[in-house]
């Protein structure tokens, strides 16, 4: 964080969108260091930047966009520590969009319209549409 204060004097926003992960391992295939690198590579991570970044984002009013995954969402095969991760950092997200709206940050967790996430909002219309109108501060996720 010093060395992007040094060089652009402020921080607008954080933008957390990569996170390394072994894929197509099954859950009784993944070890301890598949798990810990979605982990530390993406919850831990996010965690930290946010943490690093939050001084600097409440004094330019800045925003945060974390990316998740619909993998979580839906238990993609061979995601294991990627889905974890990814559940973990939208839930860091909603917490932080209560937490800093307060303060005039704006922090959002977009979820890209995938054919699982239309197949989602198909069969479960009802928690769909609770999802969408469920934002903190009664925003719109």
């Amino acid at each position: 964080m010093q060395k992007a204060i040094a060089q652009f004097g402020r921080i607008d926003v954080l933008i957390n969108n990569t996170q390394a992960s072994v894929s197509g391992s099954p859950l009784p295939m993944q070890t301890r260091d598949h798990f810990d690198l979605g982990i530390c590579s993406g919850l831990y991570a996010t965690f930290y930047y946010m943490r690093e970044c939050y001084p600097y984002l409440k004094e330019t009013q800045g925003s945060v966009i974390n990316f998740a995954s619909g993998a979580g969402l839906f238990g993609n095969v061979g995601q294991c520590s990627y889905a974890a991760a990814k559940e973990g950092i939208r839930a860091r997200s909603r917490v932080a969009a209560t937490e800093w709206g307060r303060d005039n940050i704006n922090v959002v967790c977009p979820l890209a319209m995938t054919a699982q996430l239309e197949n989602f909002k198909l069969s479960y219309s009802e928690a769909y549409e609770k999802n969408l109108k469920g934002g903190p501060m009664g925003q719109r996720p």
